[in-house]
């Protein structure tokens, strides 16, 4: 729910640390954990 969470309060954000920040935690933690998920799927996908 975190990301729900910091798209909210980044949706009409033009402040260019907000954006930067956003930006660090969307690599960091965001991302591997979508990666995952999808590798995840693909997985149960092969597995019927």
């Amino acid at each position: 729910m975190d990301v729900l969470i910091d798209r909210n309060l980044t949706e009409h954000t033009y402040d260019e640390l907000k954006a930067t920040e956003m930006e660090t935690l969307i690599k960091q933690k965001y991302f591997p954990l979508l990666k995952a998920l999808q590798e995840s799927f693909n997985q149960q996908s092969d597995a019927q």
